[in-house]
């Protein structure tokens, strides 16, 4: 699980948010942050963590009556929020501002934005893509805060992203107003923003992009075929400049599911006007209406299900167009959502939660490949996650243990009968990368007896330490280091 979420968002980019904010910290003036990769990589795991067991504030989990020990004991509520103030992506010293040759409204998170992006477009690309929006959710002042109507957070930061079916990301570009994309082929804004979006699909090998009526004009369809990607788009009728069609009151009166086609020879463009509760208007450049199928369709006069026509390009436009708002379902399902007053946080946040999906839909193919059927949830594979981040290469518990022997005058107690060690809680396995990282496993003694962990038959009350499981550790049987 970890394999696949490092493929989005690996070790340099955990180095590098390290170096940042230990920089930032000391132009700031506070005290020395001497933050570590290794410490970063617990802070992004506790996030991860909080969005599989929520709290109502980020503080309870530090709390007496709401402790929760799996992040309490990683580190401390002061340092988490030391972190928080002080994390950082770019050096302030290089900024550049507003009207200054070179500004860049994303400077702060561009190197980890650039470098997740750059991750996404080496995935192995799905023969169908979608375009469309996606937005991060953000109600604080920033001068490219959006407002889209028809999306659940219709505040924030606005993305366009290229998608595949199974809602695996493969680009994106985060709008930041005016200027973020410039007309170089006189073709408008929109068409350039699926022209850059789908620069790195490779050209010639059947692949497809679907996008709705806000990007689509007939000058993109032509540009697109003659890249070698074919499409198939919503398009308004007011681009439609030499094409007649049929009003929507002639429609309406032939019945819900008629429909009409056109085809532009110059272009080899098809354009399909469908009826169904109101008209819909398709263009292609592969595809057409034939074959028409029947649908089962929702009539509200009739109280019942009715069957209609539905020409071939409909289908095939609904089966492929919501790859964008699949990854934002996805990621919206368990999104990190401590609330930050800074943007680029926010930002943070979102390329965290898209490596996530990225890398469990990932997983998910993997396993489709070796023609598994059964896969871990995608709650199941976040925590997995956290928990690698939190512990792969990392002490067993950071806060109360104490490397080296002690002595004496620090145990005041020492001449007093040892305490009873702790019980051992009833937990599942710790996660492959985790039970193989091959630091701070230490064999302690357990409370009580219990089955082994891994060879099931044998009862022991040696357990390991970093892992929480009974193994057994004898002369004749060493589980012990087996499992590790």
């Amino acid at each position: 699980s970890e394999e696949d979420f490092d493929q989005f968002m690996d070790k340099s980019v955990f180095e590098h948010i390290s170096n940042q904010s230990n920089l930032y910290a000391v132009m700031k003036n506070g005290p020395e942050l001497k933050t570590t990769p290794s410490e970063i990589e617990q802070f992004i795991g506790l996030h991860i963590l909080m969005t599989v067991v929520c709290m109502p504030s980020y503080r309870m989990y530090w709390q007496t009556a709401t402790r929760y020990d799996p992040i309490a004991t990683v580190m401390g509520c002061k340092r988490f929020d030391n972190l928080r103030t002080y994390i950082h992506m770019n050096d302030n010293t290089n900024v550049k501002q507003k009207g200054e040759p070179g500004y860049d409204p994303l400077f702060k998170v561009r190197p980890v934005l650039e470098k997740d992006r750059a991750n996404c477009l080496k995935v192995e690309p799905e023969e169908n893509h979608s375009i469309d929006e996606q937005m991060i959710p953000f109600k604080g002042k920033i001068g490219m805060k959006q407002y889209i109507k028809n999306k659940p957070h219709k505040w924030g930061i606005k993305v366009f992203t290229r998608a595949g079916v199974t809602g695996l990301v493969y680009d994106f570009e985060v709008y930041t107003g005016k200027g973020t994309v410039t007309n170089e082929r006189g073709l408008g804004v929109a068409c350039e923003v699926v022209l850059r979006l789908v620069s790195e699909v490779p050209k010639g090998l059947n692949n497809k992009c679907f996008f709705d009526n806000w990007f689509t004009s007939p000058e993109l369809i032509v540009e697109l075929k003659k890249m070698g990607i074919l499409t198939v788009a919503t398009i308004n009728r007011n681009r439609l400049r030499v094409c007649t069609l049929k009003s929507d009151k002639e429609l309406s009166k032939a019945g819900r599911g008629a429909y009409e086609v056109k085809y532009v020879k110059t272009s080899g463009m098809s354009i399909v006007k469908w009826y169904d509760n109101k008209a819909v208007l398709l263009a292609s450049s592969f595809i057409g209406p034939e074959p028409v199928e029947r649908c089962r369709r929702w009539s509200k006069e009739k109280k019942e299900y009715v069957e209609v026509d539905r020409p071939h390009i409909v289908k095939v436009y609904n089966h492929n167009m919501g790859g964008v708002d699949l990854a934002d379902m996805f990621a919206a399902l368990y999104r990190i959502d401590i609330r930050p007053r800074r943007w680029y946080l926010r930002i943070l946040y979102y390329l965290i939660d898209l490596s996530l999906v990225n890398g469990w839909l990932l997983y998910r193919r993997h396993l489709n490949q070796k023609q598994e059927k059964k896969y871990m949830p995608l709650l199941d594979f976040r925590a997995q996650v956290a928990d690698a981040l939190i512990k792969v290469g990392k002490q067993a518990d950071l806060n109360s243990r104490k490397r080296g022997r002690p002595s004496l005058e620090d145990d005041p107690t020492s001449h007093q009968a040892a305490p009873p060690p702790p019980p051992l809680q009833r937990i599942s396995a710790p996660s492959v990368d985790v039970r193989l990282d091959r630091c701070d496993h230490f064999p302690i003694h357990a409370e009580k007896r219990g089955r082994c962990r891994l060879c099931k038959n044998g009862y022991t009350q040696m357990a390991c330490l970093k892992c929480k499981v009974l193994l057994c550790f004898t002369k004749d049987k060493n589980c012990f280091s087996e499992y590790h």
